[in-house]
């Protein structure tokens, strides 16, 4: 969709961070942003990836790593206003525990939160 001008300027942003940490070789660790269904690009590791988009309007954000998804996270951006999320993959679990999950649950397996508003 094309807006005016004027309107670019009320443009919200939603910021992505990939702070997972990757020993591999790093093009392996690219996760893929997903902005309502529609892919927005490519995060490299340790970076982040800025998305403009439409303020005051539900927007879901998902990332995906390999064939592993995150859960949907559904965020509204305000005018000239930012989203900062950092996205991982969950680490609150013992590791056999998160492989099981990986295995067992592949679609939410990945971690996404909001970090500032």
């Amino acid at each position: 969709m094309t807006l005016p001008v004027q309107d670019q300027l009320e443009l919200g942003k939603i910021n992505v961070a990939n702070v997972y940490r990757w020993i591999g070789d790093p093009r392996f660790g690219r996760m893929t942003l997903y902005v309502d269904g529609h892919r927005a690009g490519k995060i490299l590791l340790r970076s982040t990836l800025s998305y403009s988009c439409v303020p005051n309007v539900p927007h879901s954000v998902r990332v995906r790593l390999w064939w592993f998804l995150s859960p949907r996270l559904n965020i509204i951006v305000e005018p000239k206003g930012f989203v900062q999320i950092e996205v991982d993959i969950e680490r609150e679990a013992s590791v056999p525990i998160r492989m099981w999950h990986f295995l067992i649950h592949p679609l939410t397996c990945l971690s996404i939160k909001v970090v500032s508003r």
